[in-house]
């Protein structure tokens, strides 16, 4: 099956275009994050995988981006 199909099967299943697997996605996140900071990102992060269903998860998702903004920045939207 050539890739295009797997991607229109995926989009008509799942609503999305591709999903990432968790693992790839936070370490992807991690690598953004200084050594130090780490542990704080993996829980924020965390915590919208946690969320029962897709709109809590972007709306957990959104404060988790608030909150790894710096302080003058937070205000900002896409």
């Amino acid at each position: 099956m050539p890739m295009r199909d797997w991607k229109a099967a995926i989009t008509k299943i799942l609503g999305a275009a591709w999903q990432r697997c968790r693992v790839h996605f936070m370490r992807n996140a991690l690598a953004y994050a200084g050594k130090t900071q780490r542990r704080i990102v993996s829980a924020w992060v965390g915590t919208a995988f946690a969320q029962d269903d897709a709109a809590a998860a972007r709306k957990q998702w959104r404060q988790v981006a608030d909150q790894a903004r710096p302080p003058r920045c937070r205000n900002w939207r896409r």
